[in-house]
């Protein structure tokens, strides 16, 4: 099996829709406004196209055929100084999972954010996503801050 990770091109998109169509609905199971805070405006061709235009997506194959893609972005903190690389997508089709492909697309994604100069990095993970919080953890990530919500009224 053939594993490679590679930067995103305008042949691609079709492909990335398909996967991020995927990745949108098991972000929404973990999160059911997660397309509102995080997912891509719609149409979500548009977006995409977006990204791999300003060169932030890589995209994982297996022997050829598309399976994964990460999106990484450069953020400036608040104190604007700090220059923040941030993944802000990273997904392998379910069957495909296993073998090294997000490592490997991880690997390609945050080099081009070091070649940038870029030192520190944030990911999010959706509550209840062991595999991406093991995933993160395995790459020397740790948790700074937990969110929580309520869609109850709060009591006193």
């Amino acid at each position: 099996m053939q594993i490679t990770a590679r930067d995103a091109t305008e042949a691609d998109l079709a492909d990335i829709e398909r996967l991020y169509t995927r990745f949108a609905a098991e972000q929404a199971a973990l999160r059911p406004l997660w397309h509102e805070s995080e997912g891509l405006p719609s149409p979500v061709a548009g977006g995409i196209a977006a990204l791999v235009a300003s060169n932030s997506m890589t995209v994982g194959a297996l022997d050829g055929l598309l399976v994964g893609f990460f999106v990484g972005e450069e953020r400036t903190l608040v104190d604007g100084e700090q220059r923040v690389g941030v993944i802000r997508y990273i997904f392998t089709e379910p069957e495909a999972r296993g073998v090294g492909l997000a490592d490997e697309m991880f690997k390609h994604g945050i080099g081009k954010l070091t070649e940038r100069g870029i030192e520190a990095f944030d990911a999010t993970v959706s509550p209840g996503h062991r595999e991406a919080k093991n995933f993160y953890e395995a790459h020397g990530f740790s948790a700074r801050s937990i969110t929580m919500h309520s869609d109850e009224p709060v009591a006193d």
